[in-house]
Formats: structure tokens, C-alpha cells, sequence
């Protein structure tokens, strides 16, 4: 990666909107490893609301950063679970 990488070229992978008001939302897992390579829109990590596996996909293409790495780490919708840095950067 390249060293020159700033906050404001990497892109927030971020935890969506998931219509768990009441539920409890838990990091399950990376599918991806860190600093492995993604297209916009792969499937980049997982998450269990209420005992249901959703996706988290990637806003870009890029390399993945992990922030979020604990299984079973509690998160709220908004969260930053990582970044990607952009490939025309990376």
C-alpha cells in the first residue's frame, strides 16, 4: 500500500442500516483478510442482528483496512467497521 495514503482518501466500510431498532447487532467475521484486495460491492464482512447473518459490502474497489477485528464486538448502525483505500491510491 502505498505510504502517502491520507483519513480522507480512505473510504469507511460502515455498518448499514439494518432495521434492528431492538436487536442487539454482534461482529461475526472479515470475509476478506486485512490489506486483501476487493470490487465495489463484495461481500467484505458479516454480522448477526437477532441471531440472523447479514453482509457488509465494500464501497469501493480497493484495499481493505480493518478497524472492528473482535467476534462478537457490539456495533450500532453507522459504526466504521474499516476502510478502503481506493485502488488508484492503493
Amino acid at each position: 500500500m502505498c505510504e502517502h495514503v491520507t483519513e480522507t482518501d480512505r473510504i469507511p466500510i460502515v455498518l448499514p442500516d439494518l432495521g434492528a431498532e431492538d436487536e442487539p447487532i454482534r461482529f461475526a467475521q472479515w470475509l476478506v483478510s486485512n490489506g486483501g484486495q476487493v470490487l465495489e460491492h463484495d461481500r467484505v464482512a458479516e454480522v448477526l442482528v437477532g441471531g440472523m447473518l447479514f453482509h457488509v459490502t465494500s464501497p469501493a474497489e480497493g484495499t481493505v483496512q480493518h478497524l472492528v477485528e473482535q467476534e462478537g464486538h457490539r456495533l450500532d448502525m453507522g459504526n466504521r467497521l474499516g476502510f478502503v483505500v481506493p485502488a488508484r491510491i492503493a
